[in-house]
């Protein structure tokens, strides 16, 4: 379906449902205490009213039709005690969540009474269920739930993440998990694969997410069999709710300004109708005349006026920077059938447009006569300035059916785009000679759909749980006549001359470069799990199931050059023109002639096929001990083909069969301490454009990297030993010990002739090993008050601190011996550190949180014998934010944040002086750029 249909589709949906009436409800989930699990079918009743439902395969519950007032619930289940849950107040129209714990029965058969301490009050039970989850994780993971989410003021997905321990957020969307960067994360979204928004990187941008629409929010950091096997950082989690056990509608809107950007002088140019959407109308497209790579005329000349009806846009204009704006609406709505939960629907649209100016310079030494000391670099552009646009405009559809207590039916859909628009300019010096300024016009538009049709089933008489999902995706991204004019003034001359080619190449004055990426992806995965109980001490949870995925990418790019027709009669007065009149002299012997670069080797398409079985036992034995373990088995087939004619390029064809085993201890000191031990094997593989023997060039850093045909797959070894503690009132401690043995991990290199250069490749190991420190308290115990609005009651302090140690094995260069590097493993942080403190009052609907992220320098590209090795350093991110809601109900919310508050530079520095840590004395800054702070108000409003 087309966007604007789906959109539409979508609104109209949500007007017609619009009009509801709503009745108060008691719903949750039926856990056994001290496993965790959710238990099926147990009977929940509020006896006084005759009102009687059964938990369903999922143990959820749910009681409507209700009114003001108390009530008491009553659960029963066999083989556990009764429980029973008084003095619950009721408001009007409230839905209460309100979860049920039940202990096994071990004696004679006994109730357990829980009391509300007042009329105003419930017992919390649902807060010890957040506790349970968290303490029963088959894996060493950290999350948050539907319930923590309300407490807090975010209103996307990223900005929760940040709350997530040993969790890091880079560029407000992209996710660090324990130091590694992206390429050794995964996300996944309600069981399905999340496509990168990136091209160049195994990234998801996770701020397209509504807070509002999530169920939970879990970051897995050791694997178990039923996980795909391709991460070693962390597996980002999200899933979004079902059917709400509350109807809503929220209306949000915000605005921000930039320190650096707001009502500030700012760089654009002449786009198309479509862009505020972040969608070209064809105005930057091929003409269609155009030829295509294949049949475009050799050489250029034959055809001189091939250019002459494109349209001319090769100046810049200037505006005053407006503020920035977001808007989000959320309709969610639940329809129920003889009183039970029937038809659920969540509809989200949200469109942010952020303007950036980020300033600073760039610089590169001549390998040959490099000297950190010298005042001529090859390359000095002391100011760079990128003005940027972006947009996000995104889409959520989600439908579920509760067909009955064993079966429902569910169609979920995500469509994103995402979309920058920027103007690079530089000025500054060139082979010592030259001054030189620079344009780039750059547009670049990413197209994303998600889609999920899945289903969750209970058989009662086998007791097996069944769940499938069936998934596609598919993702466009354009960057449409990119255009780079270029100037240059030697010693002798007096004036600007345009700086012409003699061939079209990337990144030269005249150039014009296209790229386009389609790419789609399928996944089938199925379930299947029953439990044994071989009595109260012993029993065994088998799950077995299986996974297959396909992805396929096109990806072509063409690179254009005007050159001059004859180098003999061209009229040289035309260098001296104006950037938007230069080119418009096209044809006849003294004007432009448009050329292409004929270099397949940036085109290519590929293919993968995954697929994986998989068992996995999971056991308690006498109470105490619980043991995970099994195996996964992935084929993984790759095929990667590029044009004919080009060569030497052989294409890569490949089929590797991984059998991934993984275990886990876990001893249960009590209720409230584990003591876990944890292996599982995983893998890291390349990405398409990792595995593609053409240059990349980043028109913002001048970088250019190479792929290679010949990468391998990393196998990763994890061990984890942690100890956690659970106090309740969702605070916790842990502290773990991991290491972690890389085999083949992939890193990118400078080339040891061109430092501007950079190259993928195999060093032959890697180990890592750290160990990880996390705590959230509530810091009541700083005061001797009991009231509900004395500041420290309300207060909660977290933190987490990550020491990594890497070591790299690498070949010798002049044999083909080992040996043992003192450097990081590339992409990897030596330290994460992560703080925050949320200040949340009910009473009065105020809350605030302040928080502080940073990460060590980190090996960003791998040195050679004439460059030392380039690292990012690190930055500190403090962010702010307050919010206060107004009338009984909170329908309005106002939310003020500020974001990025200390604005440290970004830094790539090539290490001179081989010391850990930036020295700016002796190390050689390559690239800073400084970024504004924002300030953001938003307002949202619940219909």
């Amino acid at each position: 379906m087309k966007p604007k249909l789906l959109l539409l589709f979508c609104f109209t949906i949500s007007f017609i449902l619009s009009a509801y009436s709503q009745n108060a409800k008691i719903s949750g989930k039926v856990l056994d205490e001290k496993t965790g699990e959710v238990l099926i079918g147990a009977t929940v009743s509020i006896e006084s009213l005759g009102k009687t439902v059964k938990s369903d395969q999922n143990g959820y519950y749910s009681i409507s039709g209700l009114t003001e007032g108390n009530y008491t619930i009553t659960c029963t289940n066999v083989s556990f005690e009764k429980r029973v849950l008084t003095n619950i107040f009721l408001k009007s129209d409230e839905v209460l969540n309100q979860d049920i714990l039940m202990n096994k029965n071990l004696g004679a058969m006994t109730a357990i009474v829980v009391q509300g301490s007042s009329s105003n009050s419930k017992p919390k039970e649902t807060i010890s269920s957040l506790l349970v989850a968290q303490k029963n994780s088959s894996s060493v993971s950290d999350g948050i739930s539907a319930e923590t989410i309300k407490k807090t003021p975010d209103k996307n997905t990223s900005d929760i993440l940040k709350r997530v321990s040993g969790a890091s957020i880079q560029d407000d969307k992209f996710v660090i998990v324990r130091g590694l960067n992206d390429r050794y994360n995964s996300a996944y979204i309600n069981g399905a694969p999340l496509p990168s928004t990136e091209p160049d990187r195994k990234a998801f941008s996770f701020d397209i997410f509504p807070s509002n629409m999530l169920d939970n929010l879990i970051i897995n950091k050791t694997a178990t069999p039923e996980m795909p096997a391709e991460f070693a950082g962390g597996s980002i989690v999200v899933n979004t709710k079902d059917i709400v056990s509350k109807n809503f509608q929220t209306f949000s809107f915000g605005t921000g300004y930039n320190l650096q950007a707001t009502y500030k002088t700012f760089r654009t140019y002449e786009g198309g109708k479509y862009d505020f959407l972040g969608i070209d109308d064809k105005t930057r497209a091929l003409p269609n005349y155009f030829p295509t790579m294949a049949d475009f005329p050799r050489p250029a000349i034959l055809n001189p006026t091939l250019a002459a009806p494109w349209k001319n846009v090769w100046s810049t204009n200037t505006e005053t920077t407006p503020s920035n704006l977001s808007l989000q609406y959320v309709f969610a709505k639940n329809y129920q059938r003889k009183e039970k939960d029937f038809f659920g629907t969540i509809i989200s649209a949200t469109y942010n447009k952020n303007y950036n100016i980020t300033s600073g310079f760039r610089q590169l030494y001549q390998e040959e006569i490099y000297n950190p000391n010298s005042t001529n670099p090859k390359e000095y552009y002391s100011d760079q300035n990128v003005y940027s646009k972006n947009i996000l405009a995104g889409l959520i559809a989600n439908f579920t059916c509760k067909i009955n207590s064993n079966n429902s039916l569910g169609f979920k859909n995500i469509y994103s785009i995402n979309a920058e628009d920027k103007v690079i300019t530089r000025e500054g010096y060139t082979s010592n000679v030259f001054f030189q300024t620079e344009k780039n016009l750059w547009f670049t538009s990413n197209k994303i759909y998600s889609g999920q049709i899945f289903g969750e089933h209970y058989l009662q008489k086998s007791k097996i749980k069944i769940n499938w999902l069936l998934g596609y995706t598919n993702i466009n991204r354009d960057i449409p006549d990119l255009r780079t004019t270029i100037y240059t003034k030697s010693d002798s001359l007096s004036r600007l001359e345009a700086n012409i080619s003699q061939d079209a190449q990337i990144g030269v004055g005249g150039g014009i470069y296209y790229s386009y990426l389609r790419e789609k992806s399928k996944n089938i995965k199925i379930d299947l799990q029953r439990k044994f109980n071989y009595s109260n001490r012993f029993t065994t949870n088998i799950k077995v199931g299986f996974y297959h995925q396909s992805r396929e990418r096109d990806y072509s790019q063409r690179v254009f050059a005007m050159l001059q027709k004859d180098k003999f009669t061209f009229n040289q007065n035309f260098k001296y023109l104006p950037e938007d009149k230069i080119y418009t002299h096209i044809g006849g012997n003294d004007g432009f002639v448009l050329s292409e670069r004929l270099d397949f080797t940036n085109n290519y398409q590929a293919q993968t096929n995954l697929n994986a079985l998989y068992i996995m036992f999971d056991q308690r034995i006498i109470n105490s001990f619980r043991l995970i373990y099994g195996a996964r088995n992935e084929n993984f087939a790759t095929d990667l083909t590029l044009p004919i004619g080009v060569g030497s390029n052989l294409p890569v064809h490949s089929f590797v069969r991984d059998f991934l085993p993984s275990s886990s201890i876990i001893y249960s000191v009590d209720k409230k301490q584990n003591i876990r031990l944890c292996y599982s094997k995983t893998l890291n593989r390349p990405e398409f454009r990792e595995l593609c023997p053409g240059k990349f060039y980043d028109f913002a850093t001048k970088f250019v990297t190479n792929g290679d045909t010949k990468l391998k797959r990393s196998l990763i070894d994890n061990l984890d030993l942690r100890y956690e503690a659970y106090p309740g009132k969702n605070q916790f401690f842990t502290f773990s010990l991991f290491y972690k043995y890389f085999a083949n991990p992939i890193e990118q290199a400078t080339a040891p002739e061109k430092g501007d250069e950079a190259a993928y490749f195999n060093v032959v190991g890697a180990k890592n090993k750290g160990v990880e420190l996390e705590f959230r308290t509530l810091l009541k115990f700083l005061t001797h008050s009991s009231s509900p609005n004395n500041f420290f009651n309300n207060l909660t302090f977290s933190t987490n601190f990550s020491l990594i140690k890497s070591s790299v094995t690498a070949k010798k260069e002049s044999d083909t011996s080992t040996l043992i590097l003192d450097r990081t493993l590339q992409g990897q942080s030596p330290f994460c550190f992560n703080a925050g403190l949320l200040y949340q009052n009910n009473q009065n609907t105020l809350s605030f949180s302040l928080s502080a992220n940073r990460i060590g320098d980190r090996l960003y590209a791998v040195g050679n014998i004439k460059n030392p090795d380039v690292f990012e350093k690190g930055r500190t991110v403090l962010d702010f934010q307050i919010s206060k809601s107004f009338k009984t109900n909170e329908d309005i919310e106002i939310k003020l944040n500020a974001k990025d508050i200390l604005a440290q530079k970004a830094i790539l520095y090539e290490n001179s002086d081989g010391k850990n840590g930036f020295s700016p004395t002796t190390d050689f800054v390559r690239i800073s750029r400084r970024f504004g702070q924002v300030i953001s108000l938003t307002f949202t409003y619940k219909l």
